[in-house]
């Protein structure tokens, strides 16, 4: 802090606080007015949201101060346009007096230009978007993603040992130590629990934002499969979808990281070359010859051989990469693996295989890279709209909204399961919501809210909405498990000292940036798929684009509403699949609406309509209603299996 202590005294000297103008650009978060440095403490501070002439130290002692008009008071020095906030690095750096889009990083010295994406050293940023055709072995396959940021190389053992020891002097323990052939080999002998915990560790070394809680404390500790992979910027695990889209390198219907065949050879990849496949067409055999020295492990080091079509290496071979989810079919007993290794057959380095391994397992063939979510470097002009994944095996509606005037809003929220992750997400992004809509009280959508609403743990909700359905109704027409979850809900509210505002037809709602019109309520008269019926339908409009909120709505509920005033509202630019995408509006509820993009708050199970036999051995109409949309031209799927979607309007 002393070289920001340093400028204070500079900028206060030449009257430079102020000269810079207010935005948020791509990469730099540009701090116009919520924080002050106090010269004193060495301390930066935020205003009070309440009152924004009121600043808060977080050393201890130093308490609240009135922040003058002067800018100047009490030992507070306020830059209000001359300092911004490098969310990629964690450093405070000063604008450029001579040209306000140069920013310099006082910590690295490096400058960089206000408004370009800054992507750390030893990453690449990958775009978001939408890599869809045919593999040659598996057929049909569609990835979307929203943008991050990914290690270039597999983590080495130098990288591996600096933050470990770091870590282990910071309160952290691990399974293992991580072992390497050499510093700049990739680490391996590291379980699932050690990686994701030093994911952690780095993220909090380089003073980021750490990702992975269990029961919302940071995870540091012991094995837990019940780690929450939070919002946060920081280091993390890629999930399995954004690891075969990486992988692909921005080429479509390939076997392999290459973009110009579909062979592989010893001169692409460390692998372990056989005859089992047509493919291989290696004329070395065995492990890789150069590499196959001394003791096991036979790892090259990293950037051994050429990168793929994003500039990533060993996207195949040298060792197995872990992934963040859990492996389809084996929750809580297997983590996914992707991209083959030193160790592994052809079969195995294919782009669009994936492996599973016990999360306490360490072996010489596993290593990892790590992603960073570039979602500090979007310029958000209305809200933003994230689509939450669920943290057990239960479908779950989960959304959640930031406009543009700091309102937090909550669309139904999921099951008990989810609680701890939501409340994490809701701590991220200040501990305040200000609306709660309910779409209908079934336990996949209102649990969430109900553990939240009995332990807030400080969580301020100003105000909930819903349309429910009443007692006499929900007993006449429900199971007692579905009337259990209302009255626990009820009970939760009442003891929170909140209430459920009844929403009504063509009720506006008007947040800064975002306007919620609510198109349906209750239809107490349909009692054929009843709860699900009950949806209150609402559109949120925003950024020169729509949203269309579904809830569950049934077949008949959507016929309702295709015969009512409102039919004219419902065309969107995005629509959230009803009831999971399956067995929900009809055909020509979808045509009408006309989207152009999609939310299906839908698990990896339901997707492919898999009841443990395989795909379509279940009973679920999804791909049936996948095969509607084809026919509509969606331009892209936000599917909740694949993790946390962000889209900004």
């Amino acid at each position: 802090m002393k070289s920001l202590r340093m400028w204070c005294a500079v900028l206060a000297t030449i009257g430079l606080a102020g000269t810079a103008q207010a935005w948020r650009a791509s990469g730099w978060v540009y701090t116009d007015w919520p924080w002050a440095y106090e010269s004193t403490s060495e301390d930066w501070h935020w205003f009070s949201a309440g009152d924004t002439q009121w600043v808060h130290a977080f050393s201890p002692g130093s308490g609240w101060a009135r922040l003058q008009q002067s800018s100047l008071a009490h030992g507070w020095s306020f830059w209000d346009g001359a300092w911004a906030y490098d969310a990629e690095t964690g450093a405070w750096c000063w604008l450029n007096t001579a040209d306000t889009q140069w920013v310099v990083n006082m910590r690295t010295g490096a400058w960089g230009r206000f408004g370009e994406q800054q992507v750390p050293d030893g990453m690449v940023l990958i775009s978001g978007g939408t890599n869809a055709g045919t593999d040659p072995d598996f057929g049909a396959y569609s990835l979307t993603v929203s943008s991050f940021c990914v290690d270039k190389y597999e983590v080495t053992q130098a990288q591996w040992d600096a933050v470990y020891i770091w870590a282990i002097a910071n309160g952290y323990d691990f399974d293992n130590a991580g072992s390497g052939k050499a510093a700049n080999h990739p680490v391996h002998t590291v379980n699932w629990y050690d990686v994701v915990k030093w994911c952690n560790a780095r993220s909090q070394k380089e003073r980021r934002a750490a990702v992975y809680t269990v029961g919302g404390t940071l995870y540091k500790s012991g094995q837990a499969d019940d780690v929450v992979q939070t919002s946060a910027v920081g280091y993390r695990l890629p999930t399995e979808v954004e690891w075969e889209y990486a992988a692909r390198g921005g080429i479509m219907n390939r076997r392999f990281p290459w973009g110009d065949e579909d062979n592989i050879q010893h001169v692409r990849a460390n692998y372990h070359s056989s005859s089992d496949s047509s493919y291989d067409t290696s004329p070395t055999r065995g492990y890789y010859p150069t590499y196959a020295t001394g003791d096991y492990p036979y790892t090259s080091p990293v950037g051994s051989f050429a990168p793929n079509g994003y500039g990533l290496y060993d996207m195949a071979g040298n060792v197995h990469e872990f992934c963040y989810n859990w492996c389809l079919g084996h929750v809580g007993s297997y983590r996914v693996g992707r991209g083959g290794g030193w160790i592994y057959d052809a079969y195995s380095c294919q782009v669009g295989v994936g492996d599973s391994h016990g999360p306490g397992v360490a072996d010489i063939g596993i290593g990892f890279r790590a992603v960073l979510p570039s979602d500090s470097s979007i310029n958000v002009k209305d809200f933003s709209l994230w689509q939450l994944p669920g943290q057990t095996r239960t479908q779950i509606n989960s959304y959640v909204i930031r406009t543009t005037g700091n309102d937090l809003i909550i669309i139904d929220g999921g099951t008990k399961g989810d609680a701890a992750y939501l409340r994490e997400f809701i701590r991220d992004k200040g501990n305040h919501v200000h609306a709660w809509f309910i779409s209908h009280p079934h336990f996949d959508h209102v649990d969430a809210l109900t553990a939240i609403l009995n332990s807030s743990e400080g969580i301020r909700i100003d105000a909930i909405y819903g349309s429910i359905p009443d007692e006499d109704w929900m007993m006449k027409h429900q199971d007692s498990e579905a009337f259990d979850t209302l009255q626990k809900l009820k009970d939760a509210v009442e003891q929170a000292n909140q209430k459920i505002l009844e929403l009504s037809l063509g009720q506006k709602i008007r947040f800064q940036g975002a306007t919620f019109e609510i198109l349906a309520i209750l239809n107490p008269e349909l009692t054929v798929n009843a709860i699900n019926n009950q949806s209150a339908v609402w559109r949120v409009d925003g950024g020169g684009k729509s949203v269309l909120f579904l809830g569950d709505l049934g077949v008949e509920g959507g016929i309702k509403l295709l015969t009512s005033a409102y039919r004219h509202r419902l065309k969107a630019d995005y629509v959230q699949m009803s009831h999971h995408g399956q067995n929900g509006v009809s055909e020509e509820f979808y045509e009408i609406v006309n989207p152009k993009f999609l939310l299906w708050p839908t698990p990896d199970w339901l997707w492919e309509n898999d009841s443990g036999n395989g795909r379509n051995s279940g009973p679920w109409k999804t791909l049936e209603v996948r095969a509607w949309m084809e026919k509509l031209g969606i331009e892209r799927h936000y599917i909740a299996k694949d993790g946390l979607h962000r889209i900004d309007f």
